[in-house]
């Protein structure tokens, strides 16, 4: 039988490397109900999104391919959060899952539609969506529907060309056409 002796604990006034352990990896420690709302100012920002998803790796990926191309990301771990923090944000845009602990994407669309302080802001549904999420979404006036698994460089696009036909921007060559596609169909 092997035995191994438990090395002393180092007083809490030692300096951190120095009470820990030689080869003991020091862990994070894990998030707790609430997650605090993520944000990050990036400079020069071509706008402010909203992403709301329960999944906190989804809302990373969204967040990391908004935030290269110059988009501000502030994120919200469900429906609730969100109308918690639409006010203070003022996104240009709302990402939302659809299904989501507390309030769902489609209940929380048609609550940012019925207030008239968001009731112009584009709303993306992104989420595997049944052919019935999407007509619910239609009624309640979601914008624009990004099937999971997305590809990223459609997510930036249909963000930006949103963002761009809500605010009036022009984005180089063929930003007016994308701008004009989304807000015709």
């Amino acid at each position: 039988m092997n035995h191994f002796r438990v090395p002393r604990r180092p007083s809490r006034s030692a300096p951190r490397a120095a009470r820990t352990p030689v080869g003991v990896e020091v862990g994070k420690r894990r998030t707790r109900w609430p997650v605090p709302t993520y944000s990050r100012v990036v400079p020069s920002t071509s706008g402010r999104v909203l992403v709301v998803d329960d999944n906190k790796v989804i809302r990373q990926l969204i967040r990391v391919n908004l935030e290269l191309e110059g988009i501000e990301v502030v994120t919200a771990a469900d429906g609730a959060e969100c109308l918690e923090v639409v006010h203070q944000v003022r996104p240009d845009l709302i990402t939302l899952d659809v299904v989501m602990p507390r309030l769902n994407g489609l209940r929380t669309a048609g609550r940012l539609r019925s207030d008239p302080r968001t009731a112009g802001i584009p709303l993306v549904i992104v989420s595997a969506c049944s052919q019935h999420e999407v007509e619910s979404g239609l009624d309640v006036g979601v914008d624009a529907f990004l099937a999971k698994p997305f590809e990223p460089q459609e997510l930036v696009r249909v963000v930006q060309s949103l963002i761009d036909s809500s605010t009036g921007r022009v984005r180089g060559s063929g930003g007016a056409e994308a701008a004009a596609e989304h807000a015709g169909g």
